[in-house]
């Protein structure tokens, strides 16, 4: 699989037991490539390529792009939405009497509230457990307790529940220490997951780390 953007002649190929970074010296180049793809992760369209043998892949359903770590939600939209659906098929493969039941006292009681009111009452008598899991704020426990942990957590939510992959992150240099990183690191390759780094300048080149580097001048070194 390659991330590639022919506009620049850049082609991120991800390998086993390679931690991709691509370091971006020229400041205005570096946001414009930034901003394209986080715009192409949300869902619009932009240069970048994701390619896998001769096919090409829709980015915004197999690319993760973080800006800001701190701004890591574990239980954001899609995170959720999966969660509900997992959820749904479990109780409906092991707990339909169980469901069942639920229903019929629930129905009891709205029975019983509605006639104690002066109106006319009507409400849906179906089950929908998605509700009743929104209504209890049914959700992951976010008990994190250091940026690492989350950025772990995040990943390994987002590559189980969702099935993405591929992380691309911005800067995460000037978050992480070395130590960090290279935990971070060992625990994508053992996840099989693809990271991919996006700095503005180089750092201390760390173990599994390969580099691609366009330099002020747009000329381009890899390593």
């Amino acid at each position: 699989m390659k991330l590639i953007n022919n506009e620049f002649q850049i082609n991120i190929e991800l390998l086993e037991n390679t931690i991709n970074v691509l370091i971006i010296e020229n400041n205005d180049l570096f946001s414009s490539l930034v901003y394209n793809l986080w715009n192409q992760c949300e869902g619009n369209e932009g240069s970048w390529i994701l390619v896998e043998d001769t096919k090409q892949l829709v980015i915004s359903k197999n690319v993760i792009c973080i800006i800001n770590p701190f701004q890591i939600n574990l239980n954001e939209k899609r995170i959720t939405t999966q969660l509900y659906h997992e959820v749904k098929l479990l109780s409906d493969e092991s707990l339909l009497l169980d469901e069942s039941k639920l229903n019929t006292q629930i129905i009891n009681f709205l029975d019983r509230v509605s006639s104690l009111t002066p109106y006319p009452i009507t409400y849906a008598s179906e089950f929908n457990l998605t509700n009743i899991l929104k209504i209890y704020n049914f959700q992951i426990d976010d008990c994190c307790e250091s940026l690492l942990e989350s950025i772990v957590e995040y990943i390994k939510l987002i590559n189980r529940i969702c099935y993405i992959n591929i992380f691309v992150f911005i800067g995460i240099k000037q978050y992480l220490n070395n130590v960090e990183l290279l935990y971070l690191y060992e625990f994508s390759l053992y996840e099989k997951v693809n990271l991919i780094l996006i700095e503005n300048h180089q750092y201390k080149i760390l173990n599994f780390e390969k580099l691609s580097i366009i330099d002020k001048d747009l000329c381009i070194i890899n390593t």
